[in-house]
């Protein structure tokens, strides 16, 4: 038997052995809670780990001292303790006096990604007593939740990097969300471990074909006009080069209907991504038309 983490800490060493090029992990706060996961991490690799809000810290090294022996029977104390408890990463980060930091995270399916970062230089703890010096990271979202975060990249690394690291694990849960809702990731039935990495293979291997798919059917932005790159940067990322025109699904969709050979049901599918761009493209001119209202008087309507 071996736990998750213990299997994770495997699979990194056997990747860093067969030659994977990395230099950082992404964990979630099931890893970041646990220290043994953290001390295990390979040498060479920086560790991003999300950590619970309730998981403590030391903002300074605390001084120690014997307490002084109470009347009554007994020894005397020996042990040394320490001046002050560890703090909560809550705590330590609303009581910090670094101010949050403004940041994008880039394009989302609803616009742009905006939250708010703190970054504090905190002790981690291992047997009760202060370890290693090591960055608490704080993520404040646009909806008011505060994600915390621990890692050990060294004491220069600046705030523009953990937001680059903050979100590197967002195309990979894309990436299992999509194979997931579209591809029959979570349809496996059988009992068998071959049967079971068989089927993973099968659906990786589609989702691939998929997404070459996409890049075929993708439009170069120095191509558009000014209106066209602003709605298909919203719609995709930002700064992009090509941008695809179909979704996961829609294209799932679309080679499903053309391996039925049926030209009416692509000649339908066609027209509903149609239909579905053309109101998004709607919706964001819209918007921009609103914004643009509240910041110009505008005379007419044709300006």
């Amino acid at each position: 038997f071996q736990t998750k983490n213990e299997i994770a800490i495997e699979m990194l060493e056997s990747a860093l052995a067969n030659g994977v090029q990395a230099s950082w992990v992404g964990a979630d706060g099931a890893f970041g809670h646990d220290t043994k996961f953290l001390d295990s991490t390979p040498d060479n690799l920086r560790y991003f780990a999300c950590v619970h809000s309730t998981d403590t810290f030391y903002p300074s090294m605390p001084e120690m001292f014997v307490p002084t022996k109470k009347d009554g029977p007994g020894r005397k104390p020996t042990k040394l303790i320490f001046t002050v408890p560890p703090q909560s990463a809550k705590d330590i980060v609303n009581n910090s006096d670094v101010p949050w930091t403004p940041v994008e995270y880039g394009i989302g399916s609803k616009g742009v990604m905006t939250g708010e970062e703190k970054l504090i230089r905190v002790l981690d703890i291992r047997k009760n007593k202060p370890n290693n010096w090591v960055w608490l990271h704080a993520r404040k979202l646009s909806n008011g939740e505060i994600k915390y975060a621990i890692s050990n990249a060294p004491e220069d690394t600046p705030l523009s990097k953990f937001t680059e690291v903050a979100t590197m694990r967002w195309p990979i849960e894309q990436c299992f969300e999509e194979c997931k809702s579209q591809l029959g990731m979570s349809q496996f039935e059988g009992r068998s471990w071959k049967g079971f990495h068989r089927h993973l293979n099968i659906v990786f291997v589609a989702h691939l074909f998929i997404q070459m798919m996409r890049l075929k059917y993708s439009v170069k932005v120095d191509q558009l006009t000014g209106p066209g790159k602003l709605i298909f940067k919203a719609m995709n990322m930002k700064d992009p080069e090509n941008v695809p025109v179909f979704t996961v699904s829609q294209m799932c969709k679309l080679v499903v209907c053309s391996l039925s050979k049926e030209r009416k049901e692509v000649i339908k599918e066609l027209t509903r991504i149609a239909y579905i761009v053309k109101s998004y493209a709607m919706a964001f001119v819209s918007k921009c038309k609103e914004v643009y209202e509240n910041m110009i008087p505008i005379k007419n309507d044709s300006s």
